[in-house]
């Protein structure tokens, strides 16, 4: 089974640039309201591949094409609003779909930007990428090791049950347990100071 990598847009722009952003979202809100009226049974996520295709088909839609063009062999959006996309996608953040939306929007304000923030569903990684009229700005990521590094230098207590001589937990059990207490506030504090 692929790892889910969470991922949320937001979209910073002037009037103008929020419109054109108010457009993409209009189109998943068509598509999801035609999937509920059809008793879809992915219900009320929409593949991000809708935006780009009037009609999805085998031969348009590949593994290949996704991962050139959205980020992810498959991406769907959970929900949306006038300022940001929140997505899920197999394995990787969806980030040639956040630069095709910020390119979007930037054609009605060039000055418009995006932000990605991502998190592997392990976590595995997390990350936060920036976008501008160019493309990719900055993309910062932290892999798991990392990650783990952070919650010992916040919890005292973990850091404690960390065997730096031999790399391994003194306590495998009790260091996980924390661990499992800590790792998400640990990572969503990341990627706000981000």
């Amino acid at each position: 089974m692929a790892n889910h990598v969470d991922g949320y847009l937001s979209i910073q722009a002037n009037e103008e640039g929020m419109k054109a952003f108010e457009k993409i979202t209009d189109k998943l809100a068509k598509v999801q309201q035609a999937a509920i009226d059809s008793d879809s049974p992915w219900g009320y996520e929409v593949h991000l591949a809708e935006l780009f295709f009037d009609d999805l088909d085998d031969e348009k839609l590949t593994r290949d094409w996704m991962c050139e063009n959205v980020g992810a062999k498959w991406a769907y959006a959970r929900e949306w609003d006038e300022e940001s996309i929140a997505m899920y996608s197999a394995w990787s953040p969806c980030g040639e779909f956040a630069e095709w939306v910020v390119k979007e929007v930037c054609k009605a304000d060039p000055n418009a930007t995006g932000r990605l923030e991502y998190l592997d569903e392990m976590p595995n990684f997390i990350g936060v990428a920036t976008y501008d009229k160019d493309g990719m700005d900055d993309d910062e990521c932290v892999e798991w090791d990392e990650i783990q590094e952070i919650c010992m230098a916040e919890n005292p207590e973990l850091k404690e049950l960390w065997d730096e001589e031999n790399e391994d937990w003194k306590d495998e059990d009790a260091a996980y347990e924390i661990l499992w207490e800590v790792k998400w506030d640990v990572c969503s504090e990341w990627c706000a100071s981000q």
